[in-house]
């Protein structure tokens, strides 16, 4: 195949997935295969770029990455999940964590009417929803059964764990 170059559009974000063709018969399995393929192969290059952010393929790697470390941490492969953001890096970094991690996501629009979400969360018998801080007020409200948390709360355990790890590990080099 020539040298390729995909858009996939989500609002103002977009992936580049180079080299890298996505049809409905692929499979889970190869398709997160050649988002890791294009971690490594493309590791400089802009993978997400959004008004306000944007993000090399190694640093959406590593976010996705440390996200998958945390909804593991939190929850079990298969389990579902709602992911109540806006488009934006965020929103990329969540579903890849959540692939990454063998959870299922159900995405969960802002925008769309409150008593719709509520429904899909209840049908979908999420184990947890995923939010911005910005959205806090909302998703409290809206996911009463559910249990909720943020997308930085996530990490930041993530990185504390990681950190108290580092600290072991120098103290027992002493």
């Amino acid at each position: 195949m020539n040298s390729l170059l995909k858009d996939l559009k989500l609002t103002e974000v977009t992936l580049f997935l180079e080299k890298s063709v996505i049809s409905s018969n692929y499979k889970e399995s190869q398709f997160l295969e050649r988002i890791e393929a294009n971690f490594t192969r493309y590791k400089d290059k802009v993978a997400v770029k959004t008004d306000t952010n944007t993000l090399t393929y190694q640093e959406l790697d590593e976010q996705s990455n440390q996200l998958k470390s945390a909804l593991l941490n939190k929850f079990s492969k298969g389990s579902v999940i709602g992911v109540y953001m806006m488009p934006g890096a965020n929103l990329v970094i969540s579903i890849l964590g959540a692939l990454r991690a063998g959870i299922i996501y159900v995405p969960l629009d802002p925008k769309q009417a409150r008593l719709r979400l509520q429904n899909i969360a209840e049908d979908a018998q999420l184990d947890g929803v995923l939010f911005e801080e910005i959205r806090i007020e909302e998703a409290t409200e809206l996911f009463k059964n559910q249990d909720i948390f943020t997308f930085s709360s996530l990490l930041k355990k993530i990185v504390k764990k990681e950190h108290i790890f580092d600290i072991k590990k120098v103290l027992d080099n002493i």
